[in-house]
């Protein structure tokens, strides 16, 4: 009797009930109305929905939601949120459909402000009570799988669905119904993204998805051994002095002057004009607040080390972020600032070592993050990265485990209030990942990400009989931070807002991480270099990147184009008609016998007549043809030719070993400059 009554007491709290049986009964407009009315009701009448995101309160976390305490009103709350969500995909809106889902996130973030102590963000927290919290936000992740799979961003749409699996633990029968129907049988067996649904990818929603390509450059001069010559010079010549591998340090350019910082107070520059390398020593004294941060002997870094870290410059102050050091595996989260008129040090915000609870005011300890500052100058953006929590296990650290964390968050720091803004993944964005190229390109003001590494996402191969427990991407995406503000509070708010949106490309380089972007200011050209996979993962018959009886072998860059002014897409269109006969691969893979291989049954070539044969590639290499009818090309039979980069790496015994290079790619007059030590763990 009790419990039927307090089932009946809930019943009447969760108001949004009501607007769930308008949409069942195709009243979209009515059950529109009453979500947010009831919504409203909740929250008040001034407090825009869903919220604009890059302004003001337009983060992750709202006063507004941290200050309710009532879980029934927080899951009726939810309920409405993710029934105007429902509406929305009904009506075909799907940009506003995912910013209302993307409101249902925030307002789960800030349930954690609920838990007894601040929480990690692996940490999973849940209301648990009511039930509907767990139910309706299930179907909030389930629905958003859904939309980000229907615009061909698998990455993200399974990793939404597999987060409603994993973290709403344990499942009851109705949330398990909700997690597994209608999931795909071949969601963690495709890649991201996959070589047999890339060509079938169009734009859906322009204002989600642009149209781009990748072109491999091919460099006239790739290094290596000399060839064979006669009657040349031969002298003797002591060389510069060659130094150590470098492993996960960055460089940053300043001023026609490469800056590389290892964690300790020296800092070692390049001078890009006279090609010569110089140093400079920087002074920080410590305030009680940096010791109660873990400072000790005088210096941030313990043993003056400090390894993926991301680096930026802004007002002539270097800002340094996260890494790992001497005393911990899973990262740090220390900010840190040098100025680089007076070249001395201040702890801006973190810890040393991660504390026991976590800090819902700066972002988590993590390394291989991406960071970029804004156009304005007046932000720095922090994306991603991980906490190497298995790591941390296997030397008995603290938040040690059995895998590692990907991180999903994306932070900005406001360089003149200094006060971090957990920022909303608005539009079409990337999944969770870590160690991905990034770079922010000046001309075109947006950032580019391609590719990376997920350590928890699951890739099944079923006819190798193989599963890895992680994930590597070769998905492109841009982000557009500029903030535009919207006709009204209601209208369409992330219409015109910072979003993200994906470039859909029908060839890519192979899967990888590690690698690197570069971006020409000039031209706004974006280049890519170098990268690591793992060769289980993509195999090989050979290591790709060397050559037997040669040494290490350079790889070309790649050149990313897409549809947008100054994108490029003009100019490798008009490259196109110029191209030569040259023989060149036109086939969709099919698998042969062979696990390394794929077959290709069919072979054409440009500018020459079909021919029946047959011809293998490795995995590694991604050969597609381009689209009939193609703005790209001026011939419709001109292919996109994607082949394996340098990669290197095994896997033994389950843990992946890989490359740890310190890449810097700098531009100068007209010149990509890179430093790139590569080595075999």
């Amino acid at each position: 009797m009790a419990s039927q009554l307090m089932a009946m007491m809930m019943g009447m709290a969760l108001t949004c009930r009501e607007g769930d049986k308008l949409f069942e009964a195709g009243k979209i407009d009515a059950a529109k109305a009453k979500y947010l009315s009831e919504a409203r009701r909740i929250v008040g009448p001034t407090f825009c929905l869903p919220s604009t995101p890059g302004e003001g309160s337009g983060g992750v976390i709202s006063t507004v939601y941290t200050a309710l305490d009532n879980p029934i009103k927080i899951a009726n709350l939810l309920g409405c949120l993710l029934g105007m969500a429902k509406c929305l995909a009904h009506e075909k809106d799907i940009e506003m459909a995912l910013a209302w889902l993307e409101e249902t996130n925030a307002l789960y973030r800030c349930t954690y402000f609920l838990a007894t102590d601040p929480l990690y963000d692996w940490m999973d927290f849940n209301i648990a009570e009511p039930p509907e919290f767990r139910i309706f936000r299930a179907r909030a992740l389930c629905l958003a799988s859904e939309l980000f799979m229907g615009l061909g961003n698998t990455a993200t749409g399974t990793t939404r669905r597999f987060s409603a699996a994993s973290k709403l633990q344990p499942l009851t029968p109705e949330l398990t119904a909700i997690v597994d129907v209608p999931l795909p049988p071949e969601a963690h067996q495709i890649r991201h993204p996959d070589p047999q649904k890339i060509l079938a990818s169009e734009v859906q929603s322009p204002a989600l998805q642009v149209r781009g390509s990748w072109k491999r450059l091919n460099i006239a001069k790739l290094g290596g051994v000399a060839e064979g010559r006669e009657n040349f010079a031969c002298f003797i010549w002591n060389s510069m002095r060659q130094s150590g591998m470098f492993i996960g340090w960055s460089m940053l350019v300043h001023n026609d002057t490469a800056i590389l910082f290892t964690g300790g107070p020296t800092i070692d520059v390049f001078d890009l004009v006279t090609e010569s390398w110089a140093s400079f020593r920087t002074t920080y004294t410590p305030t009680a607040a940096d010791i109660q941060a873990g400072v000790t002997d005088g210096w941030p870094y313990p043993r003056q080390l400090c390894n993926d870290a991301t680096i930026q410059i802004a007002h002539n102050k270097m800002y340094v972020f996260g890494g790992d050091h001497g005393t911990t595996s899973v990262g740090c989260n220390l900010f840190m600032e040098l100025d680089l008129t007076t070249r001395k040090w201040r702890r801006l915000t973190g810890y040393v070592r991660p504390p026991k609870y976590g800090d819902y005011t700066c972002p988590g300890p993590r390394k291989s993050a991406s960071s970029w500052v804004s156009t304005d100058k007046k932000r720095i953006f922090l994306l991603f990265g991980q906490a190497d929590r298995q790591g941390a296990s296997l030397k008995n650290e603290a938040h040690g485990a059995d895998s590692a964390f990907g991180y999903e968050d994306m932070w900005s720091w406001g360089i003149a209030e200094e006060r971090w803004r957990r920022e909303r993944m608005s539009g079409n964005p990337p999944c969770a990942r870590t160690e991905m190229a990034c770079t922010y390109n000046e001309k075109l003001q947006k950032t580019i990400v391609f590719g990376g590494y997920m350590p928890t996402l699951p890739t099944l191969v079923l006819e190798q009989g193989m599963q890895f427990d992680f994930s590597y991407f070769a998905d492109t995406f841009i982000y557009d931070a500029t903030p535009k503000t919207p006709a009204s509070p209601n209208d369409s708010p992330t219409v015109t807002a910072p979003k993200w949106k994906q470039v859909l490309t029908h060839g890519f380089p192979t899967y990888r991480c590690q690698a690197q972007l570069a971006a020409d200011p000039q031209t706004g050209r974006t280049y890519m270099f170098g990268g690591f996979t793992n060769n289980q993962y993509i195999p090989t018959r050979r290591a790709p990147g060397f050559r037997r009886g040669a040494p290490w072998r350079a790889v070309p860059p790649w050149w990313l184009c897409w549809r947008v002014p100054a994108g490029g897409w003009g100019i490798l269109a008009r490259s196109q008609t110029s191209t030569d006969t040259t023989s060149q691969v036109i086939a969709v893979p099919q698998r042969s016998t062979r696990q390394s291989q794929f077959k290709y049954p069919q072979v054409a070539s440009v500018g020459m007549k079909q021919r029946n044969e047959s011809a293998t590639a490795s995995i590694g290499d991604i050969l597609l043809p381009q689209e009939k009818n193609s703005h790209l090309h001026a011939r419709r039979d001109t292919v996109v030719h994607v082949d394996a980069t340098a990669v290197h790496g095994t896997v033994h015994r389950g843990v992946r070993h890989r490359a740890a290079p310190c890449t810097a790619v700098h531009h100068r007059a007209g010149r990509f400059l890179t430093d790139t030590h590569c080595y075999c763990q």
